[in-house]
């Protein structure tokens, strides 16, 4: 997709975070934005600011858990009958926890995959008539936590992994039908999920990831246009993640032996800050 100019454009998770970055990005290329999200409120301030950007904006917004397949079949229609069907679908919503794998209930994998892989399922099952008609392109937002596993993030791993594989199956079954499917895998970005995680996330995660670079929202909204006009499939904001994509794909056991590395560094610390020896990992 290279002209974004006059293109309609769904964003789920719009109000906020990566979303909303994402959306001021488009509307500043000069594409018509549907922000989708659960928050009325958040959705309706977010189409304030995106409205004061000035120029002729066309926005808006709709209050929606597209976790919810009765909800979102009962929505979508209005929405597509109101502002037009997408000719860009970016599945931005999700939600995150980050705990020790044995702190994890069964009831927060189901949560995350209903609403970070379901909802995903959702949109793109029930647009699926519009998006093929218009030859739109589908962007899911998974994470480099989709390609590589780190301690804590055990189910929204599991998540965004999935997430990814369900991406690949798309780009090979809707390609014959005119839609393009591709996949971004942000890094640690500053949005109120990235800080809700380092409310609950293990010593030695917060430790792990100290070294990494922090992205803003407006950072990955930036590359996820150069690598929608680039026609990628994976687009990996950061040149960490990139490198973090290249060495597993052609040295698996060296990006293990890192990760390994770190999270020995990493225990230690943790027995030194706690004085209670061995860490329970």
């Amino acid at each position: 997709m290279r002209r974004l100019h006059g293109i309609t454009a769904y964003i789920t998770g719009g109000s906020s975070g990566i979303g909303y970055a994402i959306a001021a990005e488009l509307i500043r290329a000069g594409a018509r934005v549907a922000l989708l999200a659960r928050s009325e409120e958040r959705l309706v301030e977010a189409e304030k600011r995106l409205v004061a950007t000035g120029g002729q904006v066309a926005v808006t917004h709709l209050s929606l858990d597209v976790s919810d397949r009765e909800a979102a079949e009962r929505a979508l229609p209005g929405l597509v009958d109101q502002f037009g069907g997408p000719d860009l679908l970016v599945n931005c919503h999700g939600v995150t926890g980050v705990y020790y794998f044995s702190d994890t209930s069964h009831d927060d994998l189901m949560r995350l995959l209903s609403i970070n892989i379901g909802g995903v399922w959702n949109t793109i099952q029930l647009l699926l008539p519009e998006l093929e008609k218009r030859h739109a392109t589908i962007v899911n937002v998974a994470s480099v936590a989709g390609f590589v596993g780190v301690l804590g993030y055990s189910a929204y791993s599991a998540s965004k992994f999935g997430l990814i594989g369900l991406s690949e199956v798309l780009r090979n079954e809707l390609k014959p039908r005119g839609i393009r499917v591709c996949v971004l895998c942000p890094p640690d970005t500053d949005t109120p999920m990235f800080r809700a995680e380092n409310v609950t996330k293990p010593f030695e995660t917060k430790i792990m990831s100290e070294t990494l670079p922090v992205k803003s929202a407006e950072y990955v909204a930036r590359a996820f246009l150069r690598g929608l006009k680039g026609r990628k499939f994976l687009i990996v904001p950061g040149f960490m993640g990139r490198l973090t994509l290249f060495v597993k794909g052609v040295a698996p056991r060296l990006l293990f032996g890192i990760v390994d590395n770190d999270l020995r560094k990493a225990q230690k610390k943790m027995a030194r800050t706690s004085g209670q020896g061995e860490s329970r990992v």
